[in-house]
């Protein structure tokens, strides 16, 4: 219980705002979101997040 309480206190990160969905191809991202691979070539994870993608 206290590791959930710290995390809910916790500053998110970037990829903490990402959504938590995760798809084997590209999007396309709504709302200032962009698609970003979060995962691998050989096993992509393409969701969307805030902003360009600075990769």
């Amino acid at each position: 219980m206290a590791l959930l309480f710290a995390q809910s206190h916790a500053r998110p990160t970037e990829s903490a705002m990402c959504l938590t969905v995760c798809y084997a191809e590209a999007l396309k991202c709504a709302g200032g979101r962009d698609a970003r691979n979060t995962g691998s070539e050989e096993e992509p994870c393409w969701t969307c997040c805030p902003g360009p993608a600075s990769e």
